[in-house]
């Protein structure tokens, strides 16, 4: 999985570099991730602003990343959803346990 990690303050950015999250990007998705929180960075902001499309794995990988900063007693935020995604997560009421917000982190400068 092509992706990029950042810091600012106590977040950690990681945002993905694919245009379609699935079954192929999970183990390195769900490897990546625990990494990070094992190193203490358990306040995440998740980017999918490059992603356009998502599969059943790519909802089970965003359920997982909120778990796992949630067992670390941190927070999983995910921002710049596309509307395919955002309706896949409305429509299983899984947009509901989330932290979802509209555009991806700027840095300011």
């Amino acid at each position: 999985m092509k992706h990029s990690v950042s810091n600012r303050k106590e977040l950690t950015i990681l945002k993905i570099e694919e245009d379609v999250f699935d079954f192929r990007h999970g183990p390195s998705y769900r490897k990546t991730l625990e990494d990070l929180i094992e190193n203490g960075n358990t306040h995440l902001i998740i980017d999918f602003s490059k992603v356009k499309a998502i599969d059943s794995c790519g909802i089970s990988s965003i359920l997982l990343a909120h778990k796992l900063a949630n067992t670390a007693h941190g927070l999983a935020i995910f921002v710049a959803l596309c509307q395919q995604i955002k309706d896949l997560l409305k429509l299983t009421c899984i947009d509901k346990q989330l932290y979802i917000f509209p555009q991806s982190m700027k840095s300011s400068h």
